[in-house]
């Protein structure tokens, strides 16, 4: 009868150390899962941050875009939160901005103009 016991409780016991066993290694994976999607996501967010810099700073043809501050368009005559100030021409909003560089350049890339805050 006491051997019994004694086998019995040895039992319980490799059961019990095979149950820590897998909630250890089942932690372990969920951490490694959580820690993979907020890398995923930090790479994500970066990524999308750097698309949205380079379309704000710089021109389709990859130059940077002129220094601005708030105004009114010389070609267009409309108030806007970006005037740009070209060194080679009158200060202009981002849309009469855009096409300039355009003709200026014979720039025949995508037509897709600046998205502005007015």
């Amino acid at each position: 009868m006491l051997m019994q016991d004694v086998v019995s409780w040895a039992q319980q016991i490799y059961i019990l150390i095979g149950i820590l066993l897998a909630a250890t290694v089942g932690v372990g994976l969920l951490l490694v899962v959580w820690t993979g999607a907020k890398i995923a996501l930090l790479m994500y967010r970066q990524r999308r941050g750097r698309e949205e810099y380079r379309r704000a700073f710089y021109r389709a043809d990859g130059q940077h875009y002129p220094p601005y501050i708030e105004g009114i368009c010389e070609a267009c005559g409309r108030g806007h939160r970006q005037i740009f100030h070209p060194s080679d021409g009158p200060n202009q909003c981002p849309d009469c901005y855009e096409a300039h560089w355009r003709r200026a350049t014979g720039w025949a890339g995508d037509s897709e103009s600046r998205t502005t805050g007015a």
